[in-house]
């Protein structure tokens, strides 16, 4: 099975709802890999979106949350709530 593999700016697009255009490509993308269940992600591609989200932001995202969407694969919705999610890499 091929693997789709998520970069970092397509997690922080997938998101962020700032930059319209590419947040609903980006939640495109990732609902795709989701369902084909092909989607993956990196531990540094985590890492780089825990700091994105807490400290690069225009609006940062509490560092508990933060955390928590770092080790979430898949995404619990309580946490990403109608934003997608992927499975673990293997």
């Amino acid at each position: 099975m091929t693997r789709q593999f998520a970069t970092t700016n397509v997690l922080v697009y997938a998101y962020a709802t700032i930059a319209r255009d590419r947040h609903e490509v980006a939640r495109q993308l990732a609902r795709d890999s989701g369902e084909s269940q092909t989607g993956a992600h990196s531990v540094q591609v985590l890492q780089d979106l825990y700091v994105t989200l807490t400290r690069k932001a225009a609006v940062p995202v509490p560092p508990a949350k933060g955390r928590r969407l770092r080790g979430a694969a898949p995404a619990p919705s309580d946490l990403w709530g109608d934003r997608p999610t992927w499975p673990a890499t293997r």
